[in-house]
């Protein structure tokens, strides 16, 4: 209701502008004896412009998008919310004995067609990149799918390297 009111000012403010910058004589008149009555009252000008000031930090600061923390699906039993973290929990547990994996985070997205998961990790040396990848992307669709019952559009990968190959690198 409150954004509504607000964008109905700012709509009357913009026709305002509008009307001053074609040349009308009427809104210059008149913004001419408001910014007069201003200068002439101090007190009210100032309350009004910490109103206004409260205001516009007030709609920046819930304007900001705030990501869902969890994932909705319908069962036959009714509406099962499911938590990021629920998620990143199974992703976690279900890649914990896939061998060459030494460290992984996962960041989850919903979108129309089901989860997007993206994978970062870092491997043990010696181990095929793309054969641990594929594994890893296969064992987390199945184990995401089974347990929440949410499907899986896809499982992204990213293989990060280890620390100590860049210093390696970079001495060379």
């Amino acid at each position: 209701m409150l954004r509504n009111i607000l964008g109905l000012i700012l709509l009357v403010n913009a026709g305002w502008i509008m009307l001053l910058a074609t040349g009308w004589e009427l809104p210059y008149e008149y913004s001419i004896k408001l910014a007069q009555w201003l200068r002439l009252n101090p007190l009210q000008s100032l309350t009004y412009s910490l109103v206004t000031l409260l205001v516009a930090a007030f709609l920046l600061h819930n304007n900001k998008t705030k990501e869902k923390k969890s994932f909705i699906t319908n069962t036959d039993a009714g509406e099962l919310r499911i938590t990021h973290e629920a998620i990143e929990d199974i992703i976690q547990r279900s890649t914990t004995g896939i061998q060459g994996l030494r460290k992984l985070n996962s960041k989850v997205h919903q979108v129309v067609e089901g989860l997007e998961i993206f994978v970062f990790c870092r491997l043990a040396e010696g181990y095929n990149i793309i054969q641990v990848s594929v594994k890893i992307q296969e064992i987390v669709r199945h184990d995401v799918e089974q347990y929440s019952g949410i499907k899986v559009k896809e499982v992204k990968v990213l293989v990060r390297p280890q620390s100590f190959l860049w210093r390696l690198v970079s001495k060379e």
